[in-house]
């Protein structure tokens, strides 16, 4: 480290500097007082640069300030070393103190070369001026605006003085109000809790409209289905249903009503039933002997009907249309009661319906059957033709077919006339509809002829049926005033798929035979 500062600090072999000047003492001066005002001027403008960078931290231009301050300091302590050079050789000084200068003149051309895009970024004079007069205008304009706003809390200040005035009155009319407004609200409350009752009270109404409602749905589907029914056994199931489910009876019966024995026999009938109650005498209930709703009101609670075997609560209500009673809807310990009126509209609905069922029933058999005999007529025997060929195809199974007439019916007619035929044909379709077995079908041809369908009889079978008929009509007897009338058959037999492919063709065949037996003799059975 001394070897440091004495090859820095020291003379060495060199001389100073002011040697060169010895000869001219004038030029020496010069030189000195030109680098001292040099030096002079470099030390004060780190001063200010320095003094300039603290002052404003906002530039950001302060690292560049620095080190162009450590540059022109470096440079005035150069101009200072020549002035030393002159009486004391501090070359090594003098030379690392350049190098030094060179290092930081050489970061600083570096820094300054860096913002010069920035500087050439700056706004030019114009723009600055033009900058400075919208600044301006801006001033202007706030100025403006603090004038008006100073104008405007003057304003304000006044309407504040007279609020308060205004204030005070109208918390003396709010007060007044106020007791208004009381009285107002207990007539509200007052008015409130009448509304509330009258809401409740319409609250109920609705529940009671919505249960109607409903009510008259379940009637309506009711009356759909009563409608839909094509027997008298889907009628009074459907009914029953309804009993059961909706009128919620854990036991009832539908009773229909024979008006030649005054007798109500069930038909349907839902719970436990007793045995002894499924055919009464119609005077043994209230509601059929009065035509009315029983019980209908508190009056009629104790009178209970006979009928009823175990003396429990029980509604029973006559089903009339037309003035006449067809039936009666008994229900027993119901869960749910509901309005006579209601009640009412069952029977009406469900007195309708078998009223027209009845009518129904009874064009179907006036349609369908031979008023004299009771047996079907020749116009559903085609329909029956036709349907037993069908089942007899879908089954596999036979149909035999048997053409009757009764011998010799015109000679009866002329002897003992026309009543007496009339009942000698009433016997014989009494005497096939005895010996019919599910599934046949007996009907009156025409005039004295009859034809009955066999459904699973071949041939063989049909002629022994055929057989069986001729010898009890042939065995039967009817008495006519002092005479025994006795009456033969002849009978003929064909078989679907026996005798024909087709059912059509087996009745034609079965109506040849029985030509062939009267031909042949009468009272016989024959086939082709």
């Amino acid at each position: 480290m001394s070897n440091v500062f004495s090859q820095l600090f020291g003379a060495g072999a060199f001389v100073p500097h002011g040697y060169c000047f010895a000869w001219s003492p004038g030029l020496l001066n010069l030189f000195v007082v030109a680098n001292s005002a040099i030096c002079l001027a470099y030390f004060s403008l780190p001063i200010f640069l320095i003094t300039l960078s603290r002052r404003r931290p906002d530039m950001r231009a302060g690292k560049m300030l620095w080190m162009f301050a450590a540059f022109i300091f470096l440079c005035g302590l150069t101009h200072l070393l020549d002035i030393i050079t002159i009486w004391y050789p501090l070359y090594w000084l003098t030379g690392w103190v350049e190098l030094a200068t060179g290092v930081i003149s050489i970061g600083t051309a570096v820094l300054l070369w860096r913002t010069l895009p920035r500087l050439i970024a700056l706004p030019s004079t114009s723009q600055l001026a033009d900058a400075n007069r919208k600044l301006s205008e801006q001033m202007d304009a706030y100025r403006s605006q603090e004038a008006a706003l100073r104008a405007s809390e003057e304003r304000y200040r006044e309407l504040s003085e007279s609020l308060d005035i205004k204030v005070r009155s109208r918390t003396a009319e709010l007060a007044d109000a106020n007791n208004r407004l009381q009285r107002e609200i207990d007539d509200r409350e007052r008015t409130q809790y009448e509304l509330e009752l009258s809401n409740r009270k319409l609250e109920q109404a609705l529940r009671q409209q919505a249960a109607r409602s409903n009510d008259m749905e379940q009637l309506n589907r009711m009356g759909d289905l009563l409608q839909s029914c094509v027997a008298m056994t889907e009628l009074t199931q459907v009914l029953s249903s309804f009993a059961a489910g909706y009128l919620d009876a854990a036991m009832g019966a539908i009773y229909v009503i024979d008006s030649q024995d005054d007798i109500a026999t069930v038909t349907a009938s839902w719970g436990d039933l007793p045995e002894v109650e499924r055919v009464i005498p119609t005077a043994s209930c209230w509601g059929l002997r009065r035509g009315q709703i029983h019980p209908a009101d508190q009056l009629q609670q104790g009178l209970v009907c006979q009928h009823v075997s175990d003396g429990s609560e029980h509604c029973c209500i006559p089903l009339i249309a037309n003035g006449e009673t067809l039936g009666l809807l008994h229900l027993r310990r119901q869960h749910e009661h509901h309005d006579l009126a209601f009640l009412d509209g069952v029977a009406k609905r469900a007195a309708l319906a078998m009223i027209g069922m009845r009518t129904r029933e009874a064009l179907f058999n006036d349609a369908t059957h031979d008023p004299l005999t009771g047996l079907f007529n020749r116009r559903h025997l085609d329909e029956e033709l036709h349907e037993a060929e069908r089942r007899a195809r879908r089954s596999n199974r036979p149909v035999g077919v048997m053409m009757l007439d009764i011998d010799h019916f015109k000679l009866i007619n002329d002897t003992y006339g026309h009543e007496v035929g009339d009942t000698v044909l009433r016997e014989v379709a009494e005497c096939l509809r005895a010996g019919l077995r599910s599934g046949d079908v007996a009907c009156r041809y025409g005039g004295e002829e009859f034809t009955v369908l066999l459904a699973g009889a071949n041939l063989q079978v049909t002629q022994q049926r055929a057989e069986h008929f001729r010898q009890i009509v042939e065995g039967m007897t009817i008495p006519y005033r002092d005479v025994i009338i006795r009456i033969t058959l002849s009978v003929g037999i064909a078989a679907f798929p026996e005798s024909a492919d087709h059912i059509g063709q087996v009745l034609s065949l079965a109506d040849q035979a029985l030509y062939s037996a009267k031909h042949g003799g009468r009272n016989r059975v024959a086939y082709v």
